[in-house]
């Protein structure tokens, strides 16, 4: 019994992440913030939807996005006059915040 607690006590003391394509973290945002000078379009997470809607997010702002259950995968960003930027692998649970800056994506806690 003490070695099944004990091997199990890193997988309790992991930082929440995506398990089988679903998030581990119900209810998880992200606080997209735009410092770049060209709003931001459409914003995907995995291989779901856009998560902007249907207006672009002006620069100097920010917004908080619900994220859905199954939350999972690349990130990529989509601004106004068409460049794109990438975050492969990208996990809301542990960055849940996003800055868009000039041509780059900056993800942190």
């Amino acid at each position: 019994m003490r070695l099944l607690l004990l091997a199990l006590l890193p997988a309790a003391c992991a930082p929440q992440s995506l398990v089988g394509g679903r998030s581990a973290c119900p209810g998880a945002a992200l606080l997209v913030t735009n410092a770049s000078r060209v709003a931001v379009e459409q914003l995907y997470l995995g291989q779901g939807g856009d998560l902007i809607g249907a207006v672009p997010l002006p620069p100097g702002q920010a917004v908080r996005i619900p994220l859905p259950e199954a939350a999972a995968g690349g990130l990529r960003l989509v601004w106004v006059d068409g460049h794109a930027a990438e975050i492969p692998g990208f996990n809301p649970c542990v960055t849940p915040r996003l800055t868009v800056e000039e041509g780059a994506l900056q993800a942190g806690r």
